[in-house]
């Protein structure tokens, strides 16, 4: 009408975008009821954190069961699906299949996944229910959610080294601790974490899953381990 007021089209279309955050990025069009079941996932951290160890351990599985080519596929086809399920980006998936691409080692990746898994999952966790002192340039991570990271990584890379590599007591501790630390200095870091595709929200698991993998290759390199 020349008043510049909306239309009943616009404010209806205002309504319920302000009441379901899961919309397509047109404002034409609605998303599908799977990609608001994502977003009731990814917003409560229970849920989110659940979601990110059951599929970290079906991840684990197939990395050490299935030949390389096949995982790479998987990875891919991870990606793909979750993507458009969810209208996100892997970022950690993405980081894992960077870490075995570059690597080429099995158990360097697998080792990324299960300090990824096992960190950053019991970080959230930890840092929720305990919330002990907060990073003064990342005031969203606390210390002793940064602490987990670093105790619930290195035991469960431990695990997976001791299992897999056989190695030394003092070289078990240097391939467990460092991937963990530098994870745990990743999830902080305030320049590691990209948006998020969907919602904007700060992501780091890519920072974390490179960072991790990084060290860990390097550790295996020099130290000769067999993987």
């Amino acid at each position: 009408m020349g008043d510049g007021a909306p239309s009943g089209e616009e404010r209806e279309r205002v309504k319920a975008r302000e009441a379901v955050p899961c919309l397509a990025a047109s404002s034409e069009l609605r998303s599908p009821p799977w990609c608001r079941v994502y977003d009731i996932v990814f917003r409560n951290i229970w849920l989110r954190k659940s979601y990110h160890l059951a599929a970290g351990v079906v991840l684990i599985v197939c990395i050490t069961k299935l030949p390389r080519p096949w995982l790479l596929g998987l990875g891919m086809t991870w990606l793909i699906v979750f993507g458009i399920l969810s209208r996100r980006l892997s970022t950690a998936m993405l980081g894992l299949l960077l870490v075995n691409l570059v690597s080429g080692s099995r158990l360097v990746t697998l080792g990324a996944t299960v300090v990824f898994v096992a960190g950053d999952a019991m970080s959230a966790l930890i840092g929720s229910l305990l919330p002990v002192g907060r990073w003064p340039w990342n005031p969203k991570k606390t210390f002793s959610g940064s602490l987990s990271f670093v105790v619930f990584g290195a035991l469960a890379l431990a695990a997976v080294m001791w299992h897999t590599a056989g190695t030394t007591p003092s070289r078990l501790i240097l391939l467990s601790l460092l991937p963990a630390v530098a994870g745990a200095v990743a999830e902080v870091a305030p320049w590691a974490a990209i948006p998020d595709l969907r919602d904007s929200t700060p992501d780091d698991n890519l920072a974390v899953t490179l960072a991790s993998g990084g060290v860990l290759a390097v550790l295996v390199r020099v130290l000769g381990v067999a993987g």
